[in-house]
């Protein structure tokens, strides 16, 4: 079962793509987004001053980076979390979780 992103990561992934410059369908493409979701974000985080246009593209600004980068840190530390409720299970019960089996 493939879980939802929520707001923060697809923020990340738009930012991701954004950071060389790219058009609007490029963006929807790379970052998984249909049009309406691409419009609702692209405009929502123009108003957050975390993307811009520039000559046809859409540019990370300065700001934009910098939220990457505390997005790319929270993705870390959940990965580290998700790996050690990983090995706490797999000491307490000696396997891994359901969970843990259908997540893989």
């Amino acid at each position: 079962m493939i879980r939802k992103r929520n707001k923060f990561e697809i923020y990340g992934d738009v930012l991701e793509v954004t950071l060389q410059g790219v058009r609007k369908t490029r963006l929807m493409y790379r970052a998984n987004l249909s049009y309406q979701l691409l419009l609702k974000y692209v405009d929502e985080m123009k108003w957050l001053n975390l993307i811009k246009d520039s000559d046809g593209l859409i540019v990370a600004t300065e700001e934009g980076k910098r939220a990457l980068d505390l997005i790319r840190k929270h993705r870390e530390v959940h990965r580290a979390v998700r790996e050690m409720e990983k090995s706490i299970i797999e000491q307490m019960y000696g396997r891994p979780s359901k969970r843990e089996l259908t997540q893989s």
